[in-house]
């Protein structure tokens, strides 16, 4: 039985989700509409969603949840743009590719819409 947790994004967490970004293949992330060329440096990034972490959600323009199985980092959840306490838009992102297929996005994202809803006082 899997065993998955959703919490907050963290510092910790930063490596991770960097690795995803920065060393997916090219054609995947453009298959997510990501234009990679447009992307900062793994410093900048890093820097920027630091940034984001440290400020209160109603001061962020990002807010994004890591997706824990069975103790280890393999996702992230994240509301890019979002208006506080009125609406956000949601991107989901499994980091390995033998995580997806499973149903393993459903069950997080129903352990993270109630946390996006409460932590953003969404609507």
């Amino acid at each position: 039985m899997n065993n998955i947790h959703v919490s907050e994004l963290q510092p910790a967490h930063l490596p991770q989700l960097a690795d995803y970004w920065f060393t997916s293949p090219s054609v995947y992330l453009e298959s997510l509409g990501v234009y990679v060329q447009k992307l900062p440096s793994r410093a900048d990034f890093i820097a920027q969603i630091s940034k984001q972490i440290a400020l209160s959600p109603t001061e962020r323009n990002s807010f994004a949840l890591v997706w824990q199985l069975n103790g280890a980092a393999v996702g992230h959840a994240n509301l890019n743009p979002f208006v506080f306490a009125k609406e956000g838009y949601l991107h989901l992102h499994l980091w390995q590719g033998e995580a997806r297929q499973q149903g393993l996005g459903m069950a997080f994202l129903q352990q993270s819409l109630p946390i996006f809803f409460e932590s953003l006082q969404l609507q």
